[in-house]
């Protein structure tokens, strides 16, 4: 793919861009033959002195043919600028004819320009959030494996949402036992609740915490699943009032796995 060329300079540097990469270097060469008129007409020019038209627009017809094949080969690989600019012209004669040669050759480069450096600012500025983002999950999702740690205020939870962390058991714990509004807060926990794993709601749903619950807990628990539609909350209700219904440990086996198969079965969304 060609690049722009944005500049071609003699000097090694172009101020305020820097080079980013040198991609070697770019020669042309163009040959003009001159006609017995122009010859004529510059010798007269040569005697008695004056400006010679003819000749200076045949070099200048060669120095835009030079550059522009510069131009097309650095471009072609991939370079935006050309430094160290040489011009030579040289006159071949022999046999009574007169030839023009002009040589041309540069460093074809690779420079910053502005829009490129204010993208890369930007792009140290992304960085550095991103740096700050991952340090912070890491520091509560150290804090979260932790036995100690607890869910004591809403924005807990908001904090566990923003950067991605489940703890769903110490975040329902927190649900069950505060008065909080839900439905106050619910885009907070459907961001919250698109992080957490099925398998952590399975086993909180087999523990005797989630038996032990009141009807005005699970309600909470059934307004939670129902914001991400990953269960059927009814049948979830179900099993656990059947389950709360048997008391030996042989049914009790018995409705853990009916409630591994329904929630298989009734499981909405692929995560």
């Amino acid at each position: 793919m060609r690049s722009k060329i944005h500049f071609i300079t003699t000097t090694s540097s172009i101020e305020g861009h820097p080079i980013e990469k040198y991609l070697g270097l770019v020669t042309s060469q163009s040959v003009q033959g001159t006609d017995i008129f122009s010859d004529i007409s510059a010798g007269w020019r040569d005697v008695f002195g004056g400006y010679s038209t003819s000749y200076q627009k045949k070099l200048k017809l060669m120095e835009n043919r030079v550059l522009a094949e510069l131009k097309l080969q650095a471009s072609q690989i991939g370079a935006n600028a050309i430094i160290g600019l040489k011009l030579d012209f040289d006159e071949i004669s022999g046999k009574g004819k007169g030839m023009l040669m002009l040589t041309a050759q540069g460093t074809a480069v690779w420079i910053i320009t502005g829009e490129q450096a204010i993208n890369e600012a930007e792009l140290k500025v992304v960085h550095y959030k991103e740096l700050d983002y991952e340090i912070g999950r890491h520091r509560i999702l150290k804090e979260s494996d932790s036995s100690k740690f607890r869910v004591e205020e809403i924005n807990d939870i908001a904090e566990l949402a923003n950067f991605q962390i489940d703890a769903f058991d110490k975040v329902i714990s927190f649900i069950y036992n505060e008065p909080i509004s839900l439905k106050e807060h619910s885009e907070m926990l459907m961001e919250y609740m698109s992080n957490v794993s099925m398998l952590s709601i399975s086993v909180h749903i087999k523990s005797e915490h989630f038996l032990d619950t009141s009807h005005h807990s699970f309600k909470k628990l059934q307004y939670l699943l129902g914001l991400v539609d990953w269960f059927d909350t009814q049948v979830i209700f179900i099993t656990r009032a059947g389950t709360a219904h048997n008391s030996s440990s042989a049914s009790a086996s018995f409705t853990w796995i009916s409630t591994d198969c329904l929630l298989r079965k009734f499981f909405k969304r692929t995560i």
